[in-house]
């Protein structure tokens, strides 16, 4: 059985602004972290109907050249022209009868360009190529440099700028789009290579996690082998969707440990401690986290620790689609609770799920502030919070209550039923779809879990 083919509209908010930049004739750069989906975005790009879906009739004239960089042994300006022109082979292969004519000549440029010592003898070479195939009826050329981090550090400045030469001689006509993990300024100075950074840099996108509908359409995918009684229920994907953040990488492997694990898993109450250093899940954060600059990772422990985040990347971290702004209290959360769980445990202390700030009267649940407790409910749960892992009986909670309250009486009936209706809501407020941190007891006590869970 074939995989089932992505909708043509896959990752449209992506690659229709990348395709209308690179039509206008302006060279791009797509960043994202560990696992985000870039090389399933790049062989969507590659399909035909694709770029016809977005183009239209001008699709007909670009020929679109993939360059996979992990190839390159050294980083020397013969080996990355000879990988350009080894991909132009490659696509001019299945081009029109005019192209494929060139395929002789193409070859024997590639054999000069790959074989010379003579760095200006390669260039020639790869300029030649380049504009024959132009003159043989190709509109635009677009050069898509994958993983293209390790060449941005490490490839002499003459080679990466030659690449803007070759660009400046087909203005308009051939173009980069170059695919990374970090952002090319994080990877060596600008300077350093100005005349090629300049022109692709100008136009950074970045590869958040999937939309709603293309994260559906990824699970549809995965699962089209799988027999329909093991296939995830609605509640089970909208569970998927929510731990992973629809992250491609974390949906992925959330959805493989839950398969493995059998029926029931992904609605666990516990989900998150389940999938806490998975062999498979744990993996795919630590991509995530190493593909953070210094500053995101600060402002990362910023947040968690509920220092104030920087402005500034708090709001790279949310172009990345990593955390998002909570417009209630004015808070950001972490796209991912699964993340959000693994950075708090590489953080020193950073791991604490419930925390009451009694200085600012504030209770913060799994990186959530719960903003609408009232009176009562707030000392409850301070009373709760200060016995956490232990039983408060029924008469102490009751005269914490009663307390508070006075003669403004939320609820009827006698004091054990309020104070039932007071912790009913206070359950509803704290507790989260995957966690319960609030438990009843059977003596009609409570209980708030403790530091380990418990």
């Amino acid at each position: 059985m074939q995989d089932i083919p992505m909708p043509v509209q896959f990752r449209s908010e992506i690659i229709q602004p990348l395709l209308k930049a690179l039509e206008a004739g302006e060279s791009c750069s797509l960043v994202g972290v560990g696992s985000s989906g870039k090389s399933n975005l790049i062989r969507h790009l590659l399909r035909q109907d694709v770029r016809e879906h977005f183009l239209g009739e001008s699709a007909q004239g670009i020929l679109l050249l993939y360059v996979d960089c992990t190839k390159l042994l050294d980083y020397t300006l013969r080996a990355l022209h000879g990988l350009i022109l080894e991909a132009m082979l490659r696509a001019t292969e299945k081009g029109g009868t005019e192209l494929a004519a060139l395929h002789p000549k193409l070859e024997r440029l590639w054999e000069q360009a790959t074989d010379s010592d003579s760095p200006d003898r390669t260039r020639r070479a790869l300029e030649e190529a380049v504009a024959s195939v132009l003159q043989a009826g190709t509109a635009q050329i677009y050069v898509i440099l994958d993983d293209f981090d390790h060449v941005a550090k490490n490839a002499p400045t003459p080679a990466l700028n030659s690449l803007r030469a070759l660009r400046d001689n087909h203005k308009y006509r051939v173009m980069y789009v170059t695919v990374t993990r970090h952002e090319l300024a994080f990877l060596r100075a600008e300077e350093e290579y100005e005349d090629f950074y300049e022109i692709v840099s100008f136009n950074t996108i970045p590869i958040g996690p999937y939309t709603e509908a293309d994260a559906n359409d990824m699970i549809d995918r995965l699962v089209s082998r799988w027999k329909p009684a093991d296939r995830p229920s609605a509640a089970e994907r909208q569970r998927l969707l929510e731990a992973s953040g629809r992250h491609a990488g974390l949906l992925r492997q959330i959805l493989w440990a839950a398969q493995s694990a059998g029926q029931g898993f992904l609605l666990s109450p516990d989900l998150i401690e389940k999938l806490r250093g998975h062999k498979d899940v744990e993996p795919e954060c630590i991509k995530i986290w190493d593909s953070l600059e210094k500053d995101e990772t600060v402002n990362l422990e910023a947040l968690v620790k509920r220092k104030g985040p920087i402005s500034k990347g708090i709001r790279q971290l949310e172009v990345k689609g990593l955390v998002r702004y909570r417009l209630l209290d004015g808070t950001y959360d972490i796209f991912s609770p699964v993340f959000d769980d693994y950075v708090r445990g590489t953080l020193p202390g950073g791991r604490i799920p419930i925390e009451l700030v009694p200085d600012r009267r504030e209770v913060w649940v799994e990186g959530r502030l719960v903003g609408d407790l009232d009176k009562v409910e707030y000392h409850l749960f301070a009373c709760l919070y200060r016995s956490r892992g232990q039983p408060v009986a029924q008469p102490d909670l009751v005269r914490e209550m009663i307390d508070v309250e006075a003669a403004r009486r939320r609820f009827p009936g006698r004091p054990e039923q309020r104070l039932d209706a007071y912790a009913a809501e206070l359950k509803r407020k704290i507790d989260t779809a995957h966690r319960e941190y609030i438990m009843h007891e059977p003596d009609g006590g409570y209980r708030l879990i403790g530091p380990d869970g418990m």
